[in-house]
């Protein structure tokens, strides 16, 4: 079941995130809450892509998919993250630069690979029912559940994203 600002209920975790990551502000303010906030962008985008499908989550919903992704997160993603940015940081040659894209590709695939636990996690939802709060309350929920102050202007540019999907058809 969709409805207006909703996408194909089968449209996957990874897909979503890719294309609403794309979208202007999005990758800016993810960012910012990760590195200000504290904030895993995978989970974010999670939030936003269970509101895009009609489905809210609680903040025991959010600390149980953070709780099973967090090994992973603390003992990979991240520290591919720190060897990229460090990386980035030292500069310098072609060689160095060439092992920083290696790193941040690796990086992309282990947070794919956090994605696809998650998506495993959400339950389905016979009668989805998407209404416009829905991904500022799956985001709440996720702060809650992470003990984060989430930051307003940045909130409202994900939640305002996921609004502005065209009503899918079928």
């Amino acid at each position: 079941m969709t409805g207006p600002g909703m996408v194909e209920s089968s449209e996957g975790l990874w897909a979503f995130s890719l294309r609403t990551y794309a979208r202007p502000g999005v990758a800016q303010a993810c960012l910012a809450l990760q590195d200000q906030a504290g904030a895993d962008v995978n989970l974010l985008l999670f939030a936003l892509w269970a509101a895009s499908r009609g489905q809210s989550l609680t903040a025991a919903d959010m600390a149980r998919v953070d709780a099973a992704t967090r090994p992973w997160r603390d003992g990979v993603v991240c520290p591919l993250r720190a060897a990229r940015r460090a990386l980035k940081a030292l500069g310098g040659t072609r060689d160095a630069e060439r092992l920083r894209d290696q790193v941040k590709q690796a990086e992309l695939e282990a947070e794919r690979q956090q994605q696809a636990v998650i998506e495993s996690l959400l339950s389905p939802q016979a009668e989805p029912t998407a209404h416009p709060g829905l991904a500022l309350a799956n985001l709440t929920a996720y702060a809650e559940a992470a003990g984060l102050v989430l930051p307003d202007p940045e909130t409202q540019v994900l939640a305002q994203a996921t609004r502005t999907y065209p009503a899918s058809r079928g």
